[in-house]
């Protein structure tokens, strides 16, 4: 993995949406945004070889853009867990949950960014 910096572990579409239904769960739109994520290594984390892995819950709106982004369990550096909520609540976008009539309706996705620092 030497020009990537970040290794995408454990991302898992909600199979339900906040009204509690199991029609359809959300999926991202593309995984291109993740490469946006993954584009720069956060200076001083890298400076103070900072690594680690930030699980993060979000709230992904009715139109699939991210409303929230909060840190489940830190990668014990803040600016890395800074940095997986800003950039996920920047580039981040997604296909919306929708209800049982099909009707577009906020969801939930849950995941975690591992950071490691390149060789």
């Amino acid at each position: 993995m030497p020009a990537n910096f970040i290794h995408w572990s454990g991302w898992i579409a909600s199979r339900t949406n906040v009204l509690g239904s199991n029609s359809w769960g959300l999926e991202p739109s593309s995984h291109t945004w993740s490469q946006q994520i993954k584009a720069k290594y956060p200076k001083n984390a890298r400076r103070v070889n900072a690594e680690g892995r930030t699980a993060v819950s979000t709230v992904v709106s009715r139109y699939g853009r991210l409303l929230t982004c909060e840190v489940k369990s830190s990668s014990g550096s803040e600016e890395l867990d800074d940095t997986t909520c800003i950039r996920f609540l920047k580039y981040a976008q997604f296909n919306p949950a929708r209800d049982d009539a099909g009707i577009a309706v906020e969801g939930s996705y849950s995941g975690a960014v591992v950071w490691k620092l390149p060789f």
